[in-house]
């Protein structure tokens, strides 16, 4: 019986659960090959890209894992145009990627990228504005951008605190972060105040000092 491209990838999860990743790569990079024959707007093309990416990294093929990531947005970009949301999803991967490896200003720039067409494409006050103004506030916090990292934070705060749940975790997380970075720049009592408000999230009970929002953002 013939494999499908669903069935190799299905395949490759088992094998890395197993931690079999050369026969999880295999698996992938046939279905890779099997995509190269599928229509080009088939999502299934960038999928799988992705995931041989992901792979690949783990494998500790960090070039190879960039190589398959950069041709997944290719691919978009190729399909919808280089400023339809699409382009922005499919460049998450790459943007952790860089991330993860220690390459902040690749990062920062694909970020920067990513927010500009999340803005135009969902609006200024989308939670996926938010979430990459938080990454970008990471970003520029690694890079000593202390400053602008911190206008990016509150920008995150501002926009999360709307669009999640009070007691999301990436909200929680995003103030401990934010709460690091008062820390770093010698502002200990507002670090403190920070940490308060997502400790007092994290244990249920909302504390009088937050209220529903968090003030003075």
């Amino acid at each position: 019986m013939t494999d499908t491209w669903e069935s190799l990838v299905a395949k490759a999860e088992e094998y890395s659960e197993r931690g079999d990743f050369e026969s999880a790569l295999k698996a992938l990079e046939e279905a890779k090959a099997m995509a190269e024959n599928f229509e080009p707007k088939d999502q299934r093309r960038v999928l799988g890209l992705h995931r041989l990416g992901r792979a690949l990294a783990e494998a500790g093929r960090k070039e190879e894992a960039e190589n398959c990531h950069k041709r997944a947005v290719d691919l978009t970009v190729s399909c919808f145009g280089p400023y339809h949301q699409k382009v922005a999803d499919s460049s998450k991967e790459l943007a952790s990627l860089y991330f993860e490896s220690g390459l902040y200003e690749k990062a920062e720039d694909l970020c920067r990228k990513m927010l500009n067409i999340y803005e135009k494409s969902l609006g200024i006050k989308h939670q996926e504005v938010g979430l990459i103004s938080r990454n970008l506030a990471m970003i520029l916090e690694e890079r000593g951008k202390l400053e602008e990292a911190e206008k990016f934070y509150k920008r995150a705060l501002l926009i999360l605190q709307d669009a999640l749940n009070p007691f999301d975790g990436a909200l929680i997380s995003l103030m401990q972060s934010y709460a690091g970075l008062l820390a770093k720049s010698g502002r200990d009592d507002e670090a403190d105040y920070m940490r308060a408000c997502a400790l007092g999230r994290v244990s249920g009970n909302m504390r009088t000092v937050t209220g529903t929002h968090i003030p003075e953002i």
